[in-house]
């Protein structure tokens, strides 16, 4: 039986190493993303010494994000995995981990597309100049936002987490979907690690209020990810606003923006949709005949 245990921020150097050195640039191995997350969906990891996986109880006792790290060291891990004598269920594959397992055990996996799982990426540039008549609606509810009130634009540190945390206290959630709530918890979670977990973020205060955040970390030397953006007074155009105040405060080599995934949330996909996003990164599920 393949051993795990808790994700702690002393691992986080270590995994963030496997993960660079094999050009993983997804969110979803992200250490911030699975640290986050590991109590909401039961996460735990086997860390060696070319590569690491996440498992995840959510979702079954034997399901796995798809190892992350050398190719070498993650066939070996599958390999003893699959002696175990229950099927495994694989989460967050891209494509090439695809090719991977079709290519080592053919016919043995049923590999599906994760539509709702796969991450929405964004040009920079296109986002900060927003131009044409794709990002109307956009510009418009942002050239409105400014015109009604005062905002500033603060660098979220140390001074001004209690802000943070009082503004994520107006929150309540748009539906009753689980993911939201789950998600609240774990921006509280994120401001409470801020300091472990090397994150950089913004706090927009809208007429002297703190009513937005947008939080994240770089993925790779030219992709950066936005794990989480809140504004509990919905107010039209906050939400674009902030998440472009972050944006613009990130050094330059950063040209690709990875929004994550949409999880199939209606709302959240047409909001993913409306910022443009120039590609994805595909993800499928494997299961194990």
């Amino acid at each position: 039986m393949i051993t795990t245990q808790s994700i702690q921020p002393g691992l986080r150097e270590r995994i963030t190493q496997i993960r660079t050195a094999c050009g993983h640039e997804s969110a979803s191995h992200s250490f911030p993303s699975v640290f986050l997350w590991q109590k909401d969906l039961g996460l735990s990891v086997c860390l060696r010494e070319e590569m690491y996986a996440i498992r995840s109880t959510y979702w079954g006792d034997h399901t796995w994000f798809f190892p992350c790290g050398e190719e070498k060291a993650v066939l070996a891990f599958l390999d003893e995995l699959l002696r175990e004598e229950h099927p495994v269920h694989f989460l967050y594959l891209r494509e090439q981990d695809k090719e991977l397992l079709n290519g080592r055990w053919p016919g043995r996996f049923r590999i599906l597309p994760a539509e709702d799982a796969s991450e929405y990426l964004y040009d920079r540039e296109e986002y900060l100049r927003m131009p044409g008549r794709k990002y109307e609606d956009i510009r418009w509810s942002i050239n409105h936002l400014k015109k009604q009130h005062d905002l500033r634009t603060e660098a979220l540190a140390a001074e001004n987490l209690e802000a943070a945390g009082q503004m994520l206290a107006r929150w309540e959630p748009r539906s009753e979907s689980e993911y939201f709530s789950a998600d609240h918890k774990t921006s509280v979670l994120m401001l409470e690690n801020y300091s472990v977990l090397d994150m950089s973020g913004v706090i927009v205060y809208v007429d002297g209020e703190a009513a937005a955040m947008a939080s994240g970390f770089p993925l790779s030397g030219s992709s950066y990810d936005i794990a989480f953006s809140k504004a509990p007074e919905r107010e039209r155009g906050l939400q674009f606003y902030v998440r472009r105040e972050l944006i613009s405060s990130l050094p330059e080599q950063y040209r690709i923006i990875n929004g994550e995934e949409d999880l199939g949330i209606p709302g959240l996909r047409q909001s993913k949709l409306l910022e443009n996003p120039i590609g994805r990164i595909e993800m499928f599920s494997a299961y194990e005949e």
